[in-house]
């Protein structure tokens, strides 16, 4: 896994503008209604932290993982409003620690959100 190590590095390099999209993207993520929604907002999410990183070689993979989860066999089962409900708290706790400069539990965070994607993820690739 290595978005917990971007989490860590975004952590440290990030602006209060980065940080204060990230707290509204989280936001926006917890209120989204519906699952493409939802979506939109988990993939600006994982974008942003990317961004904050400043290294162009993490967002170029973070666009192209991004791009690799829309497809229908890969697509996260956040259907459920539970599911949902569930990722969105753990993206304010990454927020939280991140606004904290807070990197080890922020990446922690981001472990722990990561393994319970992909719990839900299909057990086998395309």
């Amino acid at each position: 896994m290595l978005e917990p190590a971007f989490v860590e590095l975004a952590t440290r390099k990030a602006s209060p503008d980065d940080l204060a999209e990230l707290e509204k993207c989280a936001r926006r993520n917890a209120m989204a209604n519906d699952d493409d929604e939802w979506q939109q907002w988990d993939h600006r999410f994982h974008l942003l932290i990317a961004q904050a990183t400043r290294n162009p070689a993490i967002i170029a993979l973070m666009e192209v993982v991004n791009g690799m989860r829309m497809k229908p066999n890969l697509r996260e089962k956040t259907a459920d409003q539970e599911t949902r409900r569930h990722f969105a708290e753990q993206h304010q706790a990454v927020v939280k620690a991140m606004v904290e400069r807070d990197g080890a539990t922020a990446a922690a965070c981001m472990r722990d959100h990561l393994l319970n994607v992909q719990w839900r993820m299909p057990s086998k690739p395309p």
